[in-house]
């Protein structure tokens, strides 16, 4: 990956690359209790947040009783 020419190592953990703009965010993990939320590409910004590729898994309920 490169910004503005500078070469940027992207690894499977979390990387934030700061911009003028604002920042690009790769590899975001967010966890609570009950879920977990995965973005790929999150394009942070002063009006915004754009975010590309996003999963999300979560519990309810009582998912493994018989």
């Amino acid at each position: 990956l490169r910004i503005n020419g500078v070469p940027i190592v992207v690894g499977p953990g979390p990387v934030t690359i700061p911009l003028v703009i604002g920042s690009l965010r790769l590899n975001s993990t967010t966890t609570t209790p009950t879920s977990v939320t995965r973005q790929a590409v999150i394009l942070d910004t002063l009006l915004t947040d754009l975010i590309l590729g996003e999963s999300k898994v979560n519990i309810e309920d009582h998912p493994c009783s018989v």
